[in-house]
């Protein structure tokens, strides 16, 4: 990945499209932050194979979650070193948009303890941690709330604002739009 990025860097010096310049060589987003660790476990295994794994073989989905957390954090530490960024920042956001697939107590049960360790490796507990969460996910928000001191929600489609303000405290941040259909 270095040497991508490197090569890269130094060929936009002098190259230009249509004429323009290129201003900037930047690393993704995803090599500086990560999609979710459920949602990769997903993607590894399929959706449907992965909850299957958790209710027939709990122990291999829990070695899976293990191995794909310690991933991303050595991969986050790296990129994150070689940028000359902080490992711990005031500002950190996370998104693991298949965790709709879970009931709250099988989330609390198998995906919070990893996603809690990957906040606590790149942010203060008291800065600002921030989460997107596409879909029904708005019974995750309470939770992540009280357990991970999540204070600003990119939310997805359905949302029920009346509902999730009495949910979360007043020093939450909720950013969503209007219902779809409008």
């Amino acid at each position: 990945m270095k040497e991508y990025y490197e090569y890269f860097q130094e060929r936009a010096k002098n190259y230009t499209y249509k004429g323009i310049p290129v201003k900037n060589v930047s690393m993704p987003y995803n090599f500086y932050g990560t999609d979710g660790i459920f949602t990769t476990a997903c993607g590894i295994r399929g959706a449907s194979n992965f909850i299957m794994d958790i209710i027939d073989d709990p122990d291999y989905a829990h070695e899976l979650l293990d191995f794909i957390t310690t991933a991303i954090i050595e991969r986050m530490k790296k990129v994150r070193k070689y940028l000359g960024k902080e490992q711990k920042s005031m500002d950190f956001g996370y998104a693991d948009d298949s965790i709709v697939l879970l009931s709250p107590s099988l989330f609390k049960e198998i995906v919070l303890p990893y996603i809690k360790r990957i906040y606590d490796e790149f942010s203060i507990k008291e800065g600002k941690r921030s989460i997107h969460l596409c879909g029904d996910a708005q019974r995750f928000f309470p939770i992540l709330e009280k357990e991970l001191n999540v204070k600003s929600f990119d939310t997805g489609y359905p949302i029920a604002f009346d509902k999730l303000y009495n949910e979360l405290s007043s020093d939450t941040q909720i950013l969503g739009g209007p219902n779809i259909m409008l």
